[in-house]
């Protein structure tokens, strides 16, 4: 049996080595760790931050068109009682983007009565007689539940000053006596034109999570 060379000892680490060498090593990778997944939790959350909100798909009520029937009335309708139910001015200037931003609107609550026309179908008819043109139809419109809706894209304006005529419409095409309304309103003080996109509205939430989440991992490599 041939004869074992000499063995080489393996020398032992040094006390050095394994009480502080050893852990600093351990804890330098946990820091390394800890700090890479904190790079990439900020860097999703920033992203999430910085990315556009998605806009909100809008459209403002429109009002049915007044139809007519073949009718030997001659009869016009009653008087309207007409009043401004509600005044919104735009917050953002147009053109319009489907999100309704730069959209004002103006509701009208109307009524009258016919001798043979329901008041349900009765139309109502809109001149335009001083100041903003507050998008007013050119021909009759229904209302929706007694109102009837004004739109138009903003141009930037703060206040709006005008009066509008209303005269209701029966189904033969007589018309009733005008009634004037008085429209009036400003933008809420303060207001102005805001972003189109910014902030996203999901992103807060998120870079909590994700610095929460890098609170814990961290706290989990530093258990022994």
């Amino acid at each position: 049996m041939a004869a074992l060379g000499p063995t080489k000892e393996i020398p032992r680490q040094s006390a050095w080595h394994e009480c502080c060498y050893l852990p600093a090593m351990r804890s330098t990778r946990r820091g390394s760790s800890a700090f890479t997944l904190f790079l990439a939790a900020a860097s999703v959350g920033f992203s999430l931050l910085w990315m556009p909100s998605p806009a909100r798909a809008c459209s403002p009520i429109r009002n049915d068109p007044h139809v007519l029937e073949a009718s030997s009335d001659a009869v016009p309708p009653g008087a309207v009682t007409a009043t401004v139910e509600s005044v919104s001015l735009a917050e953002d200037e147009g053109p319009d983007d489907g999100d309704c931003s730069s959209t004002s609107r103006v509701v009208l609550r109307v009524s009258s009565s016919d001798d043979q026309t329901p008041d349900l179908e009765l139309g109502y008819q809109l001149t335009s007689i001083r100041g903003d043109a507050l998008g007013v139809p050119t021909l009759p419109v229904r209302a929706t539940d007694g109102e009837v809706h004004l739109s138009w894209v903003s141009s930037g304006e703060e206040r709006i000053d005008a009066v509008v005529g209303v005269q209701a419409v029966d189904l033969a095409g007589n018309m009733g006596p005008m009634q004037e309304v008085s429209i009036t309103g400003e933008a809420p003080a303060g207001c102005s034109i805001s972003p189109r996109s910014g902030f996203g509205s999901s992103a807060g939430p998120l870079v909590a999570l994700a610095l929460l989440a890098f609170r814990r991992r961290a706290r989990l490599q530093r258990r022994p």
